[in-house]
């Protein structure tokens, strides 16, 4: 079950490990692969851990990522929400944004709370931020997985968006094949078809490329 939640929340980390022939990925070594990798951060990354600048604070982010990386959400959201909530002292709009996106992901664990409600009545407060791209991705795919259709629409809208915003070419092309695999879920399997037919000749998408033909054979007739 761990083994689960750890490729859940870190498809990147998950992969290397079973590349290197070991799947059963431990807390533990998540932990201690953030920590090498990520020059002493954890959940965090290198950039947003650099605008803790106070130490108090920069404590409690590594404490509350600490939680959240064991997959204890509840203690990990109560230090986030303390720093929100100003205990700590001003934080400034660097230090929020990355704040924000911690209580988001702690609400993604919690079915009695609605993080998409959350997220949007925050999106001015991480206008250009280091954390704007990882908050756009987690948004776009908390949508994806609702049940909800209004809000599959909208995630084909925000993925459209890191198609063409976002920075990184990985984020990019997952988001461009979300767009397919979200147009099918709509019953719009015409579109979708459309879609990845013009996925194939950007090279962007080559890693889903095997995905996209498949999909382009079994529907299209």
């Amino acid at each position: 079950m761990e083994t689960i939640l750890i490729a859940e929340l870190d498809k990147e980390f998950y992969a290397q490990q079973k590349e290197s022939g070991w799947e059963n990925a431990t807390t533990l070594a998540r932990l201690t692969w953030n920590l090498r990798n990520q020059k002493g951060s954890l959940y965090a990354t290198p950039e947003e851990m650099t605008s803790f600048k106070d130490s108090k604070r920069r404590l409690a982010i590594l404490i509350a990522d600490l939680f959240y990386e064991s997959e204890q959400h509840q203690k990990a959201l109560s230090i986030y929400q303390r720093l929100e909530n100003r205990e700590l002292g001003t934080l400034s709009k660097n230090e929020l944004a990355y704040v924000i996106f911690g209580i988001f992901n702690c609400f993604c664990w919690n079915k009695n709370i609605d993080e998409i409600v959350y997220i949007e009545s925050r999106f001015k407060l991480f206008a250009e931020t280091p954390s704007k791209s990882r908050i756009i991705f987690a948004y776009a795919n908390r949508l994806a997985s609702s049940p909800n259709f209004d809000r599959i629409f909208k995630s084909i809208k925000v993925f459209q968006y890191i198609a063409e915003k976002d920075d990184t070419l990985e984020n990019q092309a997952f988001a461009l094949f979300m767009i397919g695999i979200l147009y099918s879920q709509c019953a719009d399997n015409a579109k979708a078809v459309i879609h990845y037919r013009n996925c194939l000749n950007n090279k962007i998408c080559e890693p889903y490329h095997d995905e996209m033909k498949n999909f382009i054979k079994q529907h299209y007739f």
